[in-house]
């Protein structure tokens, strides 16, 4: 009888396990894909020579990601501006809240390389 109730509660760990694992790769996955957007979100900050109102909104609505504008918003050519975009998750396992991934960037106004 022990044996039984042993192997149902291993089954039990195991899912768990596989559960907790799959929230790790979709964590993962949604930091991947935040950095992937980041490459071409500088690259039309770089060329259009800075940050408005009306890229900011078009940033956010064609790349589904929350923006952020740490310091240079009002940069000249060859400055820095540091950015934050953010998205969220909502995870099986991990947490009952939704997460909110986010990532830091830097940028050049019009360097583009």
């Amino acid at each position: 009888m022990s044996s039984k109730i042993g192997t149902i509660l291993s089954f039990l760990f195991a899912a768990l396990f596989f559960l907790f694992g799959a929230d790790m790769i979709s964590l993962q996955y949604n930091y991947s894909d935040l950095d992937a957007k980041s490459i071409p979100i500088s690259y039309e900050i770089s060329r259009s020579g800075g940050l408005t109102n009306s890229l900011i909104s078009q940033i956010e609505n064609n790349y589904h990601v929350s923006f952020t504008c740490i310091s240079g918003s009002d940069s000249g050519f060859g400055e820095s501006v540091e950015y934050i975009l953010s998205t969220e998750f909502d995870p099986m396992i991990i947490s009952k809240d939704i997460m909110t991934i986010s990532i830091k960037r830097i940028t050049t106004i019009g360097f583009i390389g």
